[in-house]
């Protein structure tokens, strides 16, 4: 997980989140978290989930970009992929792009703590459209912060994957994930 999340039990709904056996199952997780406050999605509990729940014959690749205030073009051009729609691929050595199956943002506040918003659904695996852009962050909460920007993306045990992709057609911007194997 990109973030700890504390819940009652380990079979549970929080919002539009759907935790089982201890792990986030499905749905959008939105809101602050370490500010200690009332408002705060941790509450005080007996149990945190740390994983996501991943079909017993899929990986979950995690693509994560931490961002800092230098990375505002940077920062602009994933973002806007997100906001957009634009493809997001990770790509494996046989040329073969997977859509991701959900994306987080991890944003802090002045004040201590993060916003953050996390889209999970691994029944989408397979299917052409990506997820939806972010609802409850936005660009303009980021600008001059240090911010943590990731895709999740269910691939085959012993995939070999090639490179992370944005953009239609031939990507715009790409980084390389050579050396990365799924167990």
């Amino acid at each position: 997980m990109p973030f700890s999340l504390s819940i009652q039990s380990q079979d549970t709904r929080l919002g539009q989140a759907q935790i089982r056996r201890g792990k986030f199952a499905s749905g959008l997780l939105y809101g602050k978290i370490g500010t200690n406050k009332p408002d705060d999605l941790q509450a005080p509990a007996d149990f945190t989930a740390m994983a996501f729940e991943v079909p017993e014959n899929k990986r979950l690749l995690i693509v994560q970009c931490h961002l800092n205030r230098a990375d505002t073009a940077l920062l602009n051009n994933i973002f806007a992929s997100v906001t957009k729609i634009t493809p997001r691929y990770a790509v494996d050595k046989r040329g073969h792009r997977y859509i991701p199956v959900g994306q987080f943002v991890k944003v802090p506040l002045r004040q201590g703590g993060f916003t953050v918003e996390l889209q999970y659904d691994p029944e989408s695996d397979g299917m052409t459209s990506h997820p939806k852009p972010f609802r409850h962050v936005s660009t303009s909460n980021m600008r001059g912060k240090k911010v943590t920007l990731g895709f999740l993306y269910l691939i085959p045990p012993g995939t070999e994957m090639e490179s992370f992709d944005l953009g239609v057609g031939g990507p715009i911007q790409r980084q390389s994930l050579r050396g990365l194997t799924a167990p």
